[in-house]
């Protein structure tokens, strides 16, 4: 059990007496300042209105924010006190304010859980134990179990034996327990992984070393960050923690890993090492530890026969070896531990305390240990002289290690396992089913009180994408980037552009309404990200053709567009030909009207630019003259090559049609006009004879 599992908060009580303590809500904050703050001792009777696990072990329990997690190895829980039974596999939750069940917060786990600790961002939980699944899916002694009781897909780590301690700082999840491996490489007794995905953190080389006593587990029992979040709290039945820099002097049951390069710190204690030998056969099995709030001293609890049944604090100051602060002997095996600023909760299996203040670590192998002085009564012990009556469960002084006046008492057959100090009070896991002959099941909450807020899970940050579109016609792409994102899909209009590694994007579509879209995947998720505005319009510009006469010919020039690699000229309406260019030249032009258009498609659309101005070839002058001859008129004009006929008009209507260069009309009145028409290059023209 570990501090992490809590939020740092301060409790703004108004203490009355005889009146529960109310408290405000703490916000979450990162793991290494979650330390608890009680106003007075906790309550001794437990809420009535929480779930009930009826078989098993409750190991572990953790606050994770509006709900309270239990975990260990059980599979039936009373839903309501009295009500419904519904089975679950070794994981329950229940809302902290109502006591009410989560009903869809029903993780299969296959195995024993003994440990959990929150994430830092305080969303999820990661559980230790013994189990090889979790929902059906290969998870190894190591998991991570999501607010709502999902599996975490991302995060895959494993250990070769039992995961038995936890603790989580700064996106590391530090692991302690049995096991002689993680991920498969070598690490004995403890361990740390990436907090996101499970992979080694390979500069965590430490490993337990030594036997101590019968155990031989060298087992890993407890970890705990102190509050400054500089050190880590090694607690473990072996003789040496050692980092890569070898074998040093021996710090037997507890060391202080330096977080901030992994080496262990000069911090020593000769108690263990002196007191073991007078467990039973040597047995002494160190079970779990925990800093106080303000980070000054931590305390372990022990087991291995009486004189070896202890609680014992020391200071964290580093002044080279060092004896405890306080030795309390607790009168039978002693299992949990949590600290508060104002006691010390030690859980176990135990009818006695009797305190004994400080004493040398020299002392240890001869001090007078003294026998309880009577067995321990299932309905309760009485204070006898020095010997203060406390069943399965105490409060101590964090100063002098004395028992304090509270005294909830519990039924635990083997032990109370597990105390979790959060800022609402205490959460109890044990093999029993009663706290102050309550019937509680194998949890009890003693709850101060208050309301802690509803949890708000907060919002996926997702890639905010933004268009901009140039004068050129260029659309500019720009989305924030995402942790765990490493290639971005570009998509216009529903078809795949580019994949990029970037945050940013830019082409030319050319003309036309288009809507883009970012896509990528954020933890096995896909997302797409629609870019704004959307749609992107752009509107084709115009190619500005020109068109220029040059004798005959005809030179025509218009502007580039992006993306456009053919462009076809039409004159007068119909193709007339294609080209790459940007430029034309329409050689040879017969005289006449000429009308160009530059045709081109942009995605799809077809486009039509009209070059200006209008071209006129004109070609050579026709000069007609009609001379009156009596009766006769003669009309004369010069020949046109490309001319085989002209038309003689008069007085508007038609006179005749001849191929050569003259014609008489015979019945000529000296009123009438004349005219002569031809065509030319397409073009017909009238002319007016003088």
């Amino acid at each position: 059990m570990t501090h992490t599992t809590r939020r740092l908060a301060f409790l703004v009580a108004a203490l009355l007496v005889g009146v529960m303590v109310a408290i405000v809500a703490r916000q979450p904050i990162d793991a290494e300042a979650a330390e608890v703050f009680h106003p007075s001792l906790a309550p001794e009777s437990p809420r009535r209105d929480v779930p009930i696990v009826l078989d098993g072990t409750v190991w572990s329990t953790i606050q994770l924010q509006d709900r309270v997690i239990l975990a260990g190895e059980f599979t039936q829980v009373e839903s309501t006190r009295n009500g419904p039974v519904v089975t679950r596999s070794n994981m329950a939750a229940y809302d902290i304010n109502t006591g009410e069940l989560i009903a869809d917060f029903a993780p299969q786990v296959n195995g024993e859980v003994f440990e959990m600790v929150a994430s830092d961002d305080g969303d999820a939980v990661f559980i230790g134990g013994a189990f090889t699944q979790v929902d059906g899916e290969w998870r190894v002694r190591l998991a991570k179990i999501g607010y709502d009781g999902s599996l975490d897909p991302t995060f895959r780590a494993e250990a070769n034996a039992k995961v038995l301690a936890l603790d989580a700082h700064d996106g590391v999840l530090y692991l302690g327990g049995s096991f002689t491996e993680v991920n498969a490489a070598s690490h004995d007794r403890i361990g740390a992984v990436d907090a996101d995905t499970g992979q080694t953190i390979t500069t965590f080389d430490l490993r337990v070393q030594g036997d101590v006593g019968k155990a031989n587990t060298r087992a890993v029992k407890a970890l705990d960050v102190h509050p400054d979040g500089d050190r880590l709290l090694v607690v473990f039945n072996g003789q040496q923690l050692v980092d890569r820099n070898g074998p040093r002097e021996d710090n037997h049951g507890a060391a202080f890993v330096r977080l901030s390069d992994y080496t262990v710190t000069d911090w020593q204690t000769d108690w263990f090492r002196l007191a073991y030998p007078r467990c039973s056969q040597g047995a002494m099995q160190l079970r779990d530890g925990e800093f106080s709030p303000d980070g000054s001293m931590f305390v372990i609890v022990e087991k291995g026969n009486w004189t070896c049944d202890k609680a014992i604090a020391f200071d964290t100051a580093d002044d080279g070896t060092n004896d405890p602060k306080w030795v309390t002997a607790m009168h039978d095996s002693t299992f949990s531990v949590a600290v508060t600023n104002n006691a010390v909760y030690v859980g176990g299996h135990f009818c006695f305390v009797t305190p004994h203040g400080p004493i040398d670590a020299d002392a240890a192998p001869n001090y007078p240990w003294v026998s309880k002085p009577e067995g321990c009564e299932t309905g309760g012990n009485t204070t006898i002289g020095e010997f203060v009556a406390r069943y399965q469960i105490a409060a101590l002084d964090p100063q002098t290690g004395a028992p304090l006046d509270w005294d909830p008492r519990s039924n635990a057959q083997e032990a109370v396992f597990h105390i979790e100090a959060i800022d609402r009070g205490l959460l109890i896991g044990q093999d029993q089913d009663r706290l102050n002959t309550i019937r509680t099941g194998h949890h009890a909450f003693l709850d101060f009180g208050g309301v802690t807020p509803p949890f708000e899970p907060p919002t996926e940050p997702t890639a905010d994408c933004q268009a901009t579109v140039l004068a050129d016609g260029t659309v500019n792409l720009e989305w924030n980037a995402l942790d765990d994102v490493d290639s971005w899909t570009i998509r216009r209009n529903d078809s795949w552009v580019a994949n990029t590694p970037a945050t940013t994007f830019s082409e030319a579509p050319g003309a036309g309404s288009f809507e883009y879209v970012i896509r990528y995947r954020q933890n096995g998720t896909r997302t797409d990200a629609t870019c704004s505005p959307s749609p992107v319009v752009i509107t084709a510009p115009t190619p500005a053709c020109t068109a220029t006469l040059n004798g005959s010919d005809v030179t025509l020039t218009w502007v580039d567009q992006p993306g456009v690699t053919d462009w076809q000229v039409r004159r007068n309406g119909a193709w007339h030909a294609q080209t790459s260019a940007e430029t034309f030249v329409d050689t040879g032009l017969a005289v006449g009207t000429y009308d160009y258009v530059i045709r081109h498609r942009s995605n799809g659309q077809r486009i039509d630019t009209t070059c200006s101005p209008t071209i006129t070839v004109a070609g050579p002058t026709l000069t007609c003259s009609a001379v009156q001859n009596g009766a006769n008129a003669t009309i004369s004009w010069n020949a046109l090559p490309n001319v085989s006929s002209y038309q003689v008009r008069k007085d508007g209507s038609w006179l005749a049609t001849v191929t050569g260069t003259s014609h008489v009309d015979a019945a000529a009145d000296p009123a009438s006009t004349y005219q002569v028409r031809y065509r030319l290059g397409g073009v017909t023209s009238t002319i007016d004879c003088a």
